[in-house]
């Protein structure tokens, strides 16, 4: 039995983002980081040293959660440099008819480019980098300390504040989400884990660099550098989840340096007290 360790989550966290899914036969890549948290692609760093509290603070023209839009307009996240990575906030045009929640949509110019056809207060999500189609989704509602979401999913703030979605939540000890999706760390101050898609289809054992959450596969999270032996990426490694209610917790672990230790450091929402991860002793 290895000794217990106080290893905290905000220690075992990889300062990561979040991605879109890029297409297999492109040379980059896509996932999940966080500063606080972070969805975008690897060709852009979420540590730049911005409030990831204040909403699209990389590059805002508008509050997704006031949709301070003139006209015909609604507040979207869109990723302001052309990587798959949503940086900013912007005004764009309202369909005639839009797509409301849960309903088909097109994204015509991809899915980080914030046009698309659903009504103010959604996003066309799910939306594969060389295709158009997706579905509605909610954006948070409310305020960036408490968002607001639909029944059923949980306001997830990534990329600095600039992706503040609702998503599906979920306890990676059982998993629950759709095929081709991930359970992730709840972005912002959040403590629980929420689906995604699955942004790494070659990459993402135990060990392998992930510059965002959901680079790495089911049944792992992107960890600190710290957490993970022989890790030299700045941005982390994937490690394994581990369940502290099993009898010996630490045999989950992929390394005989790591322990299982609490994945939340303080009140964890209910039915993730059993959440753990494995970090380095």
């Amino acid at each position: 039995m290895k000794p217990a360790n106080s290893v905290a989550a905000t220690f075992l966290l990889a300062a990561c983002t979040l991605e879109t899914p890029l297409d297999e036969t492109d040379s980059g890549s896509s996932g999940l980081q966080e500063t606080d948290s972070w969805l975008g692609d690897e060709s852009s760093s979420p540590d730049d040293g911005e409030d990831p509290s204040e909403p699209g603070a990389s590059g805002a023209e508008c509050d997704v959660f006031e949709q301070d839009c003139p006209g015909e307009q609604k507040c979207v996240p869109y990723s302001s440099d052309g990587d798959q990575t949503w940086n900013g906030l912007r005004c764009s045009p309202l369909p005639v008819e839009p797509r409301q929640l849960g309903e088909p949509c097109v994204a015509p110019e991809g899915p980080v480019a914030g046009v698309d056809d659903c009504d103010v207060g959604l996003i066309c999500w799910g939306v594969p980098a060389a295709e158009t189609q997706g579905v509605c989704t909610s954006l948070c509602e409310g305020a960036a300390a408490a968002g607001v979401c639909p029944e059923e999913t949980v306001c997830a703030v990534y990329n600095s504040g600039a992706l503040p979605i609702c998503l599906s939540s979920c306890n990676p000890l059982g998993n629950g989400c759709d095929d081709g999706q991930l359970c992730i760390p709840q972005g912002g101050a959040g403590g629980r884990f929420v689906c995604a898609v699955d942004a790494s289809p070659n990459t993402g054992g135990y060990g392998d660099p992930c510059l965002a959450f959901n680079k790495c596969d089911a049944g792992l999270f992107c960890a600190s550098a710290a957490a993970v032996p022989g890790c030299t990426e700045s941005a982390g490694c994937c490690s394994r989840i581990c369940d502290l209610g099993e009898d010996d917790p630490d045999q989950t672990c992929d390394d005989d340096a790591q322990v299982c230790v609490p994945f939340f450091e303080t009140s964890p929402a209910p039915g993730y007290e059993s959440v753990g991860g494995c970090s380095a002793a």
